[in-house]
């Protein structure tokens, strides 16, 4: 049985914590509470009744980049919601509900088709979902489509990827099954706020905005700074007749 817990969490936490979209990404800087949102939305998805009549038994998933995020940060969100819910089945990284069901924990990053074989999949986590493939993110979004179930992305920006451009410009532009939350370190009232202003001045501007307001920016220093999936050109639609190749090497 399930130990009754007192956690409050603050407005930005709870938008996202109540969103009801098939994609759901909240983004925050580090220590905002993005996590702790991710296992508590696991667990609300746990609780949910879901017809047994056409989904005799339902299944759900936790990912991380690698396994040393796995255990040293998604874990610990995960077994401060957990408590004496299951267990886990020994190195099969899997978490058996006391009722049967599964929670399958998987990688993403080295082998993006991980998630590939979890059967009636109705609930993803994906814990720190920035640093994923997007190759990771598809797969996700098939393994919860039988179900019609959520993906519950959770991150800091790394960079202006496909979580940019598949997730918050889609939700900018009105995609109805999109959900984009963000906040900073300090919207989580645990956090010091001397040592957010500390930061502000140790970092570059575009640093500490990734960083600790969570906000999706592009790197600095790159050589092609507006170079992305927006300038790419169909080869087959330019006219290559006269074009000049130069190749380079060490």
């Amino acid at each position: 049985m399930q130990q009754t817990q007192n956690i409050e969490l603050h407005p930005k936490q709870s938008k996202a914590y109540t969103s009801r979209k098939r994609i759901v990404l909240a983004c925050s800087g580090i220590q905002g509470g993005k996590s702790l949102v991710g296992a508590l939305k696991l667990a609300r998805a746990v609780e949910m009744e879901w017809p047994a009549t056409k989904y005799p038994q339902v299944n759900f998933a936790v990912c991380a980049p690698d396994y040393k995020s796995l255990q040293q940060s998604t874990l610990d969100a995960f077994k401060r919601v957990f408590q004496n819910m299951g267990k886990f089945q020994g190195v099969s990284q899997v978490y058996q509900l006391f009722d049967g069901r599964l929670i399958f924990f998987r990688t993403m990053v080295k082998n993006p088709r991980s998630v590939e074989g979890i059967p009636s999949c109705a609930f993803i986590w994906a814990d720190e979902a920035g640093q994923y493939p997007r190759e990771a993110f598809l797969n996700m979004q098939s393994r919860t489509s039988f179900m019609k179930g959520q993906l519950f992305l959770t991150t800091t920006p790394y960079a202006l990827n496909w979580v940019h451009r598949e997730i918050i410009q889609k939700h900018a532009q009105g995609e109805p099954d999109i959900d984009y939350l963000e906040w900073s370190s300090c919207d989580n009232p645990a956090f010091p706020d001397d040592e957010f202003e500390r930061q502000k001045l140790l970092l570059s501007p575009t640093e500490f905005r990734r960083k600790y307001m969570g906000i999706h920016e592009a790197l600095e220093g790159l050589v092609f700074q507006d170079f992305g999936q927006d300038q790419w050109v169909d080869a087959s639609a330019v006219d290559l007749a006269d074009a000049r190749y130069f190749g380079g090497g060490l």
